[in-house]
């Protein structure tokens, strides 16, 4: 077997990123592919949310997650790109639901923005399934990232040691992958070689580095 075989090159990349104490490895199975969501991931970030998580609760007693799923889900059907949301969040009756929390730059490792800091989570998820219609249909992609269960980024990886480089990944995303995929179209898109990094959102032409 090639030592540069893809499949080595996932998994090394995976484990690498899960010995991380913010990452851990989720399975494809795990997400929500309609809602564009891991939703225990996301339960486990708004729980930490205690004030928020407790409105929640008075006002959808049951229904916390579900609800805050819709409304990302209305949100992102309205045209919402994924960095404000990410970057300040909504109001559900009052309530900030936050998606993720930067580091801070003011607050000590006491404070609650620090500890709800702490409690974001990026999983890595090998062979992503990322579609239910019959365009995309049981197409992976190779790898995914998520924070606090939303997708963030998605890769396809190649080997430069069977003839493969970061071109052919970019041709699978722009002509074997449905374009107005809404998961692909909210995240930044990667093809990655050993040597190669490309990143681009929407239907922009990539970046190389």
């Amino acid at each position: 077997m090639n030592p540069l075989n893809e499949t080595l090159f996932e998994e090394h990349i995976a484990e690498y990123l899960a010995a991380s104490p913010l990452y851990n490895q989720r399975k494809s199975s795990q997400f929500d592919i309609d809602n564009l969501v891991d939703k225990e991931m996301l339960e486990h970030f708004l729980r930490a949310q205690t004030i928020t998580w407790q409105r929640l609760q008075n006002h959808f007693p049951g229904r916390e997650t579900d609800t805050v799923v819709a409304e990302i889900n209305k949100l992102i059907n309205r045209g919402e790109s994924f960095l404000p949301l990410f970057k300040k969040g909504f109001h559900i009756k009052g309530a900030r639901v936050r998606l993720m929390m930067p580091k801070p730059v003011l607050d000590g490792p006491e404070s609650a923005n620090y500890q709800l800091y702490l409690n974001n989570r990026f999983s890595v998820v090998r062979q992503m399934r990322y579609s239910t219609s019959v365009d995309d249909r049981g197409n992976e992609l190779d790898m995914c990232i998520l924070i606090n269960g939303l997708p963030l980024m998605t890769f396809e990886l190649k080997n430069e040691g069977t003839c493969q480089n970061y071109g052919h990944g970019i041709y699978q995303y722009r002509y074997n992958r449905n374009p107005v995929n809404r998961m692909l179209s909210w995240s930044v898109k990667s093809a990655h070689s050993e040597h190669s990094l490309c990143l681009w959102q929407y239907s922009s032409f990539p970046l190389r580095s």
